[in-house]
């Protein structure tokens, strides 16, 4: 998330953008509750984001592995605020 934040950070958002998260998990049974206490940490006490939670099995997940350690976040965001003033 940390990585994801400094990308934001370049583009002039932050977290407060996301309006949507993917996030994919190799092990989801024994990383779920984790997952789920970090990514509550970066976003309450506002309202969270809508999130989709992908368990990945079998061949998918091996394949995947080899991309990640075990866990993988996308985010969606938009901007917000006042039109653009130039239009």
């Amino acid at each position: 998330m940390d990585n994801l934040i400094l990308v934001l950070d370049g583009i002039g958002l932050s977290l407060d953008n996301v309006v949507s998260v993917r996030i994919f998990l190799t092990e989801f049974k024994r990383d779920y509750a984790a997952m789920n206490e970090v990514y509550k940490s970066y976003f309450l006490p506002k309202p969270l984001p809508a999130r989709t939670c992908i368990g990945l099995r079998g061949w998918l997940a091996m394949r995947w592995s080899r991309l990640i350690s075990s866990l993988s976040v996308e985010l969606i965001y938009g901007r917000f605020g006042a039109a653009d003033e130039s239009t």
